[in-house]
């Protein structure tokens, strides 16, 4: 029995629709899950990179300042071999070194007995105790101490701006102490670009040092976290941790406010960056793509047991028409023993029907007495007797019919479709026909029923394409956006270099302004004395003379720079087709990019002047900016230096060329079939998209109709070859260069 009840139809159909239902739940849950775990190892990817970001714009910006001290710290170990190493030596060698730095700013000295000296260059001296420092109480108690200490931020006497002391000790040629040497670097610039990442990123920013102050902090930190300390969970997970890596921590015991940080600590220097986001906020689209998930897998299940329901009802009455079909086989068996059909015997000449078996009584209606000694005629068999005649003459001429569908009457009027077989033989001298009416009127309705599910089915295959189609819009918006992404990156790089590059001769041409105001004052007292001295006014107006030249050279580097960069920055937000000279374009372009490579790698020009293009300069920035920055991070990799060269020359009176080359690692031969490929990238996991070079195949096909290919011999760096037209054919309508990038 329970064999059978295994075997049973409906209880296999059952058992596959619960087993189907439990997968489909155990896909889904499996399917949040991984989506969580993928969307915060995203979150802690996007972490990692900013921090390392904010953590080599610190490291450069205290490197600076410690270098700075470095140099003060040799020069008085220098000056003690030629002479003593006493106070007003030391003040020398301070003074000179700020005369030679590029970069000079405030230095300040304390000699062990706490007396302190600041130099004049930026701002008077001004009045403190040495233990109100707290920095220089330490070392001042502890000489043998080598190495930097940063203090706690303070703001400066002279102009109330926030600053981030530095300090170490002095020694002479024997080792022996004589003091502190300490300056400061200014915070605004932090805040700056801490509050943009913050911004950029609805997260909190935060510099931080290894006792847990807190040094920098983005603008749009919660009231939480405007203190000076961090908290305690934050900060006994940094202090467990190596030097860079993710955790999760809550503000307070409360555990209210779960954060995810990723954090990196910055080398050489006792100072941590944090980049925090609320594990809420990271989820947020988690939580919806799960309701997402949870409803149309309940939809799916419903509707699965919905069609579960209707075929378990429709079995039970097929099953039930299978017993009855049998039952009736069972009782007229002994009449017709080798056929279970309806069976009727007709005499030919007069169409008296002789004998018939139970079962086409049955099929119309009729008893024994009814049936036999008529004709199908006085019994109304057929719904309309003139189409009797073709079966007739079938039968007539060739003595036998098969499957003849005709509509025939029931008893009680009802029609009934039947295939008709039909054998005229020959029974003691007489004609018969043997004829078997077969009802197929359950048959037609379970096509009807069929072609009415195909028509069902179809349905279903539209919707399910439609929702295919609304996937891959989806998906193409998500490319989209990762490229709108990739671009903004790169345009956030580049404005981030130049603002570094403009606070050099700005910052130059301030301290020149401040020192010529100084030398105005006293060249002003001088002449007011009643025998000004001829000596003091020749020296004091060469100073101011020098000063002037200082503050024009560098204003004057700061106005070029503004002035490519805004050239370049129009170029690439209008997407605006004009004329141009290419040398021009590309020697702006280069100075706006330069920060990017400046400090480790040189790019050669060698273009060919009088090349005028009728063309869409913003797509060629974008195109040579991904190549200059393609071969920083994939040819440069784990080198110190390296050369570019970007060439031109004219092809013809219509066509020229542009090659760019590097020195670099050069490209693996099965690498250079997929170079274009979008997404394609040998750093997948480590801040590569794949999306930098297909950008500029697209750029350089689609938008400047032009060609491109890549050589890369083996170990002898890249080189990028490309045509373009002189002038481009097409218009360019309004979105055809987003377009260009989109399409891969």
């Amino acid at each position: 029995m329970r064999w059978r009840q295994l075997g049973n139809p409906r209880t296999v159909l059952l058992f596959f629709v619960g087993l189907t239902s439990i997968a489909i739940l155990l896909q889904t849950a499996w399917a949040i899950f991984e989506d969580r775990r993928i969307t915060l190892a995203s979150e802690r990817e996007n972490g990692l990179v900013a921090v390392r970001l904010l953590e080599e714009h610190a490291q450069q910006q205290l490197a600076t300042a410690s270098i700075r001290l470095d140099t003060v710290a040799n020069g008085v170990q220098a000056i003690s071999q030629e002479k003593a190493s006493d106070d007003a030596a030391i003040h020398d060698v301070i003074e000179e070194t700020l005369k030679n730095s590029r970069s000079a700013g405030a230095l300040q000295f304390a000699n062990r007995q706490g007396e302190r000296w600041v130099s004049t260059m930026d701002f008077p001296s001004y009045v403190f105790n040495t233990e109100e420092r707290d920095y220089m109480a330490w070392l001042l108690q502890r000489p043998q101490y080598q190495f930097v200490t940063i203090g706690s931020p303070l703001q400066r006497f002279i102009d109330a701006e926030l600053v981030l002391p530095l300090a170490r000790n002095l020694y002479d040629r024997h080792a022996r102490h004589v003091g502190l040497i300490s300056t400061e670097v200014s915070l605004s610039y932090f805040n700056t670009v801490y509050d943009r990442v913050a911004k950029d990123s609805q997260a909190l920013v935060q510099l931080v040092s290894d006792q847990g102050l807190v040094i920098v902090s983005s603008a749009s930190a919660g009231r939480e976290f405007k203190q000076n300390k961090l908290p305690a969970p934050v900060l006994q997970a940094l202090q467990a941790s190596a030097v860079e890596g993710a955790f999760e921590a809550y503000l307070d015991e409360s555990k209210q406010h779960l954060y995810q940080y990723a954090y990196r600590k910055v080398n050489g220097f006792p100072v941590t960056t944090l980049f925090g986001r609320e594990l809420d906020k990271v989820l947020v689209n988690w939580q919806a793509r799960t309701w997402d998930r949870l409803f149309f897998s309940g939809v799916f299940i419903v509707f699965h047991l919905l069609l579960t329901w209707y075929l378990v009802l429709h079995m039970d009455k097929l099953q039930r028409s299978e017993n009855k079909l049998r039952a009736s086989e069972s009782r007229f068996v002994d009449l017709f023993q080798s056929s279970p059909v309806p069976l009727a015997l007709m005499a030919v000449g007069d169409d008296v029907l002789m004998e018939v078996n139970n079962a086409l009584l049955l099929q119309f209606g009729y008893s024994r007495l009814e049936f036999l000694g008529k004709t199908p005629v006085q019994l109304a068999l057929w719904k309309d007797p003139q189409a009797r005649a073709p079966y007739l003459q079938q039968l007539q001429s060739q003595a036998f019919v098969d499957n003849y569908e005709a509509s025939l009457q029931h008893k009680n009027g009802k029609i009934i479709t039947c295939l008709l077989s039909a054998r005229m033989l020959e029974s003691e001298g007489q004609k018969v026909v043997i004829f078997s009416p077969i009802d197929i009127s359950r048959q037609r309705e379970v096509e009807s029923e069929i072609r009415q599910l195909n028509e069902e089915l179809e349905q279903r295959v539209a919707d399910r394409t439609a929702n295919l189609r609304e996937a891959l819009s989806s998906i193409t918006a998500m490319q989209s956006e990762l490229v709108r992404t990739e671009k903004m990156a790169a345009l956030g790089m580049l404005v981030a270099g130049v603002a570094h590059e403009l606070n050099t001769p700005i910052g130059n041409s301030l301290t020149a302004s401040s020192s010529v105001q100084a030398y105005t004052d006293n060249l002003l007292e001088e002449l007011k004395s009643e025998r000004p001295r001829r000596s003091i006014l020749n020296s004091t107006a060469e100073l101011i003379h020098k000063g002037g030249f200082i503050v024009i050279r560098n204003l004057e580097r700061a106005a070029t720079l503004v002035a490519s960069f805004k050239q370049v920055a129009a170029d690439q937000s209008s997407d605006r087709r004009r004329c141009f000279d290419l040398q021009q374009v590309l020697q702006e372009l280069v100075v706006t990019i330069e920060p990017m490579f400046v400090k480790q790698h040189q790019l050669h020009l060698d273009l060919e002047a009088g090349l005028n293009m009728d063309s869409y300069p913003g797509a060629l920035a974008q195109v040579i900016t991904n190549l200059v920055s393609n071969a920083i991070v994939h040819g440069f990799e784990g080198r110190a230096g390296g050369t570019m060269q970007l060439r031109s020359r004219r092809l013809s009176n219509e066509e020229l060329e542009l090659i760019f080359t590097d020195d670099g690692l050069g490209i693996a031969p099965e690498h250079l079939s997929r170079i274009f490929d979008p997404f394609f990238t040998t750093k997948l996991g480590q801040g590569g998209s794949g999306l930098g070079m297909n950008i500029v195949y697209n750029l350089v096909t689609g938008t400047l109709e032009g060609s491109i290919k890549v050589e890369s011999p083996s170990g002898a760096g890249a080189c990028i070859i490309i045509h373009l037209p002189l002038k481009v054919r097409a218009k360019l309508n309004k979105d055809k260069v987003e377009t260009d990038i989109h399409h891969t």
